[in-house]
């Protein structure tokens, strides 16, 4: 995993719960992703 998007009710503890990104290390909070965000994150991750 590179990273996920998530939005359970599982990290109350976050600041923008429910949304959180999960990273191969560690959580982080993040609003809702949009598909236009996550293709841009990804062709940065990619560098296309």
């Amino acid at each position: 995993m590179i990273f996920r998007y998530d939005n359970a009710y599982n990290h109350p503890e976050i600041k923008t719960f429910p949304h959180h990104k999960h990273l191969p290390e560690n959580i982080k909070e993040s609003n809702e992703a949009e598909l236009i965000d996550i293709l841009f994150e990804i062709s940065e991750i990619l560098k296309i």
